[in-house]
């Protein structure tokens, strides 16, 4: 694969993921933090209420970091 193909690809590729990691593409794994709030006091109906809340955090990569993925990928498709 030639110069100008490795590029053309790169470009292709990095037009494919600027849409996914814009999107759906998760970079290095989630945290996780859970919260919760149980009152065990007896409410309105007699009931117990208990709330519990997720908290997913995630990191988008820089468009640096994904171009030098890309660039790495395409060096090796090439090789033989």
């Amino acid at each position: 694969m030639n110069k100008n193909q490795k590029n053309l690809l790169v470009k292709q590729m990095m037009s494919l993921l600027d849409e996914l990691v814009g999107q759906y593409l998760v970079h290095k794994h989630p945290l996780i933090k859970k919260s919760d709030n149980i009152d065990t006091g007896w409410g309105g109906e007699g009931k117990r209420k208990m709330s519990v809340n997720w908290l997913f955090m995630v990191e988008k990569p820089t468009r640096k970091e994904v171009e030098s993925f890309v660039r790495g990928y395409v060096e090796r498709m090439s090789e033989p």
